[in-house]
């Protein structure tokens, strides 16, 4: 098992420095012979390393970013200067904090940020920079606790919201990031509590509230 893991650890190094090789034969046939380039921090540990393209001295290819006590912060690529491809993020510890991709500078494609246990946090899309597209946001116990869909960087159509223990608490529409329409509100046990409708993000007309055992309530409430 122990030689197993080896091997799988060996392959996996073994490919990533293909990856940055190839991108640093990449730009260096583009730009000319690229520039190594390492700074540390005080102490004497590498705190960057990466590429310079040798004729406008604009970082090319792959860079690594370091914290401190020498864990890896940051495996990035760039063009031209420009945040490029998929970036990963990792805490302190050394786990995965965080996933990205970059066209251009600009964030595009799937995205995935984790907590400290290694279970996601959140993930999604980005398009031209902002959310677009299904969103799901997880508690750390892996429940989910939000999802639904952006629409130009704005919560759009339907959306549920969920507790830590995994009962629904509140469902609805959106447009363009505000409420509107029908909208049922849960207590933590999941039991209806209130529902009714809304307009540009504001309750309006008669809304049903019900007791904790879900019966419905005589009075109602007027906006």
């Amino acid at each position: 098992m122990y030689c197993m893991m080896k091997w799988r650890t060996w392959i996996q190094f073994s490919v990533s420095m293909i990856k940055r090789l190839f991108y640093l034969l990449i730009f260096s046939i583009q730009f000319g012979f690229a520039q190594y380039k390492v700074s540390y921090y005080q102490g004497g540990k590498v705190k960057s390393e990466g590429s310079y393209s040798h004729k406008d001295s604009l970082k090319q290819g792959p860079w690594r970013y370091y914290y401190p006590n020498g864990k890896l912060n940051l495996d990035a690529t760039y063009f031209n200067n420009k945040n490029y491809g998929e970036w990963r993020y990792y805490n302190t510890a050394g786990g995965l904090e965080k996933v990205e991709n970059w066209v251009e500078g600009v964030q595009q494609g799937d995205f995935a940020e984790y907590y400290s246990n290694g279970k996601m946090s959140k993930s999604g899309k980005y398009k031209n920079g902002v959310y677009e597209g299904p969103f799901t946001s997880y508690y750390d116990n892996g429940k989910v606790k939000n999802k639904g869909n952006y629409k130009n960087g704005f919560p759009d159509g339907r959306w549920e919201t969920y507790n830590a223990a995994g009962f629904l608490i509140e469902e609805g529409n959106y447009v363009n990031g505000q409420q509107e329409g029908y909208f049922r509100f849960y207590n933590d046990k999941g039991i209806i509590q209130f529902e009714g409708n809304f307009s540009n993000g504001q309750k309006t007309g008669e809304w049903l509230q019900y007791d904790e055992n879900g019966k419905q309530k005589k009075k109602k409430l007027s906006y």
